[in-house]
């Protein structure tokens, strides 16, 4: 039993890793390409510039981080109801072990 948990924890470990690093890429080539963009702008025509009101978000809509702050909430929620769901599940389909002979 402890080899296949330490299989769990070094394969999550890994895929956790993975994940921040492509965030991590990922982030960084918002960077450049913003960075890149910037080179561009002021030669766009001014009626062609993104204006304020052409926006499909109203103005008095929350922010973005506490939209994501949000969505993650609900997702954790979730998560945990899954969880406990599976747990339960888990348990009902485990035999009880067998009694001790005394």
């Amino acid at each position: 039993m402890a080899e296949t948990t330490d299989f769990v924890d070094i394969l999550s470990e890994q895929v956790t890793s993975g994940i921040d690093q492509a965030q991590e890429l990922n982030l960084a080539t918002l960077e450049v390409a913003r960075a890149f963009a910037a080179l561009f702008e002021p030669l766009m025509p001014l009626d062609l510039r993104p204006k304020a009101s052409g926006y499909l978000i109203p103005k008095a809509a929350p922010g973005a981080t506490s939209v994501i702050d949000e969505v993650y909430s609900l997702a954790g929620k979730v998560l945990d109801l899954q969880h406990d769901h599976l747990v339960r599940v888990a348990e009902s389909m485990t035999l009880p072990a067998p009694a001790e002979k005394s």
